[in-house]
């Protein structure tokens, strides 16, 4: 401990001035990285001023630790709180130089082994093979949702939200409808009749009976992907299915095939719920909304969670030893 007493250097990059300069420019630089739009923030967080920052303020840390370590009772709170922050340093330093993220695509009934990491591709050393993808949606009930309906004879446009009940009248336009059938997944049979192929909202129509001055005038289907293929007799009123399925959620039944590891794992990837293999954590993140029976995973590599984990553990233990006595001893008074 002589030698940070006698050396200037070191006796400066131990001080606690420099350690509450550090502290408070990390805080504003880190303020205003988030108040900045979303693509400007690496100008901040992604640069080499920014980075040389924490590499000093965790120098000098660990010069503060090693010259002032103590291990009488009152100085392990005050020792746990330096080596946690030196800790949560270290693994975001490992997670910004040596983590890797990439996206993975995969159709039903295929492998991958590899990822696209910006545009460069990165090889897994094992597969991920894609043995079912599915989608939970929310209740498909069209009475949920709106639909909007133009007059050209008047030039006005009505929107109303769709019952499965009650005649709706177009204003006083002489116009009315009602709901007759719904299918969230239009399609025809080889005799051209219509039936609803699924559950899942791929193709979502509405049948309308449409009335002029009470008196029926066409059954329409209304789609809500294609607005044009109604098929309208009367072109005077047309009409927009406002249609938006909500997911409820969708998942990946996968199996990994590692060559060098034996069996294959299975797993279920959720949005909440990522499979880890070897390092790696594969995520939920999307879909092709085209093709349902395609998914996206997002694969991440971070060495430096666990530190960054541990790192705050000890920083509540720490904290929880140096006030704990404090709060004590206050609650005692009180009495």
């Amino acid at each position: 401990m002589r030698l940070f007493k006698e050396n200037k250097i070191l006796r400066f990059l131990g001080s606690v001035k420099l350690a509450l300069t550090l502290f408070w420019l990390v805080i504003i630089a880190c303020f205003i990285g988030a108040l900045l739009r979303e693509e400007w923030r690496g100008y901040v967080f992604d640069s080499g001023w920014f980075f040389a920052l924490l590499a000093v303020f965790g120098l000098n840390i660990l010069i503060c630790v090693i010259s002032r370590i103590s291990f009488v009772a009152q100085k392990i709170g005050s020792n746990l709180v330096h080596l946690s922050i030196l800790l949560i340093l270290y693994g975001a330093m490992l997670s910004y130089f040596f983590s890797i993220r990439g996206v993975m695509e995969i159709a039903e009934g295929q492998s991958q082994d590899r990822i696209m990491v910006g545009c460069k591709i990165h090889k897994l050393g094992f597969k991920v093979y894609l043995e079912n993808f599915s989608i939970d949606w929310y209740a498909n009930s069209p009475d949920k949702y709106e639909i909007k309906t133009r007059v050209e004879s008047s030039n006005s446009v009505f929107s109303y939200k769709l019952d499965k009940v009650q005649e709706q009248k177009v204003g006083k336009t002489g116009y009315s409808f009602a709901v007759k059938d719904y299918f969230p997944d239009f399609s025809l049979d080889e005799n051209m009749k219509a039936y609803n192929k699924s559950g899942h909202p791929n193709n979502p129509a509405v049948l309308l009976q449409i009335s002029l001055s009470s008196k029926a005038v066409e059954e329409r289907w209304v789609f809500a992907n294609h607005p044009g293929m109604g098929m309208a007799r009367d072109e005077n009123i047309q009409f927009r299915f406002n249609y938006q399925p909500q997911v409820k959620e969708y998942r990946s039944q996968v199996k990994v095939i590692d060559a060098n590891n034996g069996p294959g794992k299975n797993a279920v990837i959720k949005v909440n719920s990522p499979l880890s293999y070897k390092g790696y954590s594969f995520y939920q993140v999307d879909y092709d909304h085209e093709d349902l029976k395609f998914t996206v995973l997002e694969a991440v590599n971070d060495p430096g969670v666990g530190f960054v984990f541990v790192g705050f553990l000890i920083l509540n233990a720490g904290l929880i030893v140096i006030f704990y006595p404090k709060l004590k001893s206050a609650s005692g008074r009180k009495k």
